[in-house]
């Protein structure tokens, strides 16, 4: 969305606007990325979430099976 978002702002602004939104998107692109980054360090590959079970198990109080 950034990254559209840029490619927009160069066809449609002046160059010290330009600049200075590229900059701005530039830096939110960029702290997206170390977000992600920092997430894929502390993901555990493998934790498998079973959406159903979850749900449909004791901790939300309903029966296993509907």
């Amino acid at each position: 969305m950034l990254e559209n978002r840029e490619q927009e702002v160069n066809q449609q602004m002046s160059s010290l606007e330009k600049d200075a939104e590229l900059e701005q998107l530039d830096d939110q692109i960029q702290q997206i990325q170390r977000d992600y980054d920092h997430y894929q360090a502390y993901r555990d590959p493998n934790f498998d979430f079973d959406s159903q079970q979850y749900y449909q198990g004791p901790s939300m109080g309903l029966p296993k099976f509907p």
